[in-house]
């Protein structure tokens, strides 16, 4: 039906080689190429285009949000990964510069009612200074929300201390809140700075993060550049390639 098939000389195919995008050029070219149908080269750098401009939508959300929010999820990482180095004692500041006071008070559902004496007992305030690991790994409800408390208290310690590697004088507090279960749970300490070697690993891990984020943002900056360019190369060209064997050489000469 597409009748007799022709060989592209050897000006046509240098032609519709300049038109074309790097990963559609041939050596070769014969009259099949260009059929009018989705087995032709026009639909195909159609079908092309479309995928370019998907990717290049894509890439400039993804760099949009990493201008908007990527540097915060960076600050938030460092500032989970600091506080699991930091070192909470319950006694005055030792071989430590003091920097200021933290605190924090949460209400914690408890799954089970308790009476005040049970708190009296200190077992509460046992829990909540054990290692952040062992508390979670005894999957208790209470103790879980004491942990989560713990963790946010530590954490704010190093947002509103970003030097601190170590909190001393730390104290809790503990009310149950009617027999509802719900307890406040009330935190504080002093923020300090002392030897603290866990710190070097987060300073290594601080520098590899932001330059990660950076390299990225730069990738990505050339990459939507490199599309752009392959995008706007297809729109200058698309319409000097022949659709059909009848415009073969009527735009790419003999």
């Amino acid at each position: 039906m597409f009748g007799k098939e022709v060989i592209l000389s050897a000006s046509q195919v240098e032609k519709i080689n300049s038109l074309v995008p790097a990963k559609f050029k041939k050596e070769s070219w014969s009259s099949k190429d260009f059929r009018q149908s989705d087995l032709g080269v026009f639909s195909a750098i159609i079908e092309f285009r479309l995928k370019l401009e998907q990717n290049l939508r894509s890439d400039k959300n993804e760099l949009e949000y990493l201008t908007k929010k990527g540097k915060e999820e960076v600050k938030q990482k460092i500032l989970e990964l600091k506080s699991s180095k930091i070192i909470i004692f319950n006694i005055e500041p030792f071989e430590a510069r003091p920097i200021g006071m933290v605190d924090i008070g949460m209400v914690k559902k408890f799954s089970t009612t308790s009476t005040g004496n049970r708190f009296e007992t200190g077992m509460i305030g046992y829990a909540i200074e054990q290692a952040s690991d062992e508390v979670w790994a005894n999957n208790n409800a209470q103790e879980n929300a004491l942990n989560e408390v713990k963790n946010e208290f530590i954490k704010k310690a190093a947002s509103l201390y970003p030097d601190c590697n170590m909190i001393f004088k730390f104290e809790s507090d503990f009310r149950e809140m009617g027999s509802s279960g719900n307890v406040f749970i009330y935190l504080k300490g002093t923020a300090s700075i002392g030897n603290n070697k866990g710190m070097e690993d987060v300073k290594k891990e601080e520098t590899r993060l932001f330059d990660e984020f950076e390299q990225k943002k730069v990738e990505l900056k050339k990459q939507i550049e490199n599309i752009q360019e392959e995008y706007n190369f297809i729109q200058e060209n698309i319409g000097k390639i022949p659709q059909s064997k009848s415009d073969i050489e009527k735009m790419l000469g003999k």
